[in-house]
């Protein structure tokens, strides 16, 4: 399902470099994070620290901001995660931490929808490194096709496929 798009409108180039910048809130926390999942885990008990979890949508979140940016999803398409390196996490971000995730294109196949980034991350407030640079690769499909294939409707995946 490779996108299909007008390569004259796109302005994604291998290089480009986006920053996004998130504050820590308590929502970001390890104990919120599990707190809304219904079940109860050990995780509840853990430390008031960006969880790990949270930190992986940051760095898709860059990605996803520089396609947006770089109008490289035409209307029709979305993105969808293929790959995210094994990383890392390796110093804690705290409550109200500034942490800047830095997304830079290394590769675009427009033809197979294929997009390739390195992702980092650091916690601007105590200057650590949160992930060293890491790969991570998305793919640019048509939405339709995408969700009729895995049969996802309105965010809900129907029962039996996966």
């Amino acid at each position: 399902m490779p996108a299909t798009t007008d390569t004259a409108t796109i302005l994604l180039h291998p290089g480009q470099v986006h920053r996004a910048h998130y504050t820590v809130t308590a929502a970001h926390l390890v104990p919120a994070m599990v707190r809304d999942v219904g079940e109860r885990t050990e995780l509840q008990h853990g430390e008031p620290v960006l969880a790990t979890g949270m930190l992986v949508v940051w760095l898709e979140d860059a990605c996803w901001q520089l396609l947006r940016d770089a109008r490289a999803v035409p209307a029709g398409h979305t993105r969808v995660g293929v790959t995210l390196e094994c990383f890392t996490h390796r110093s804690p971000a705290r409550l109200g931490d500034q942490v800047e995730v830095e997304a830079q294109c290394v590769r675009h196949d427009p033809r197979r929808g294929a997009v390739e980034f390195r992702v980092s991350a650091v916690d601007l407030d105590t200057g650590c490194r949160l992930v060293d640079p890491v790969r991570h690769e998305l793919r640019i499909v048509e939405q339709a096709r995408w969700r009729a294939r895995f049969g996802i409707d309105d965010g809900r995946i129907r029962a039996g496929l996966g």
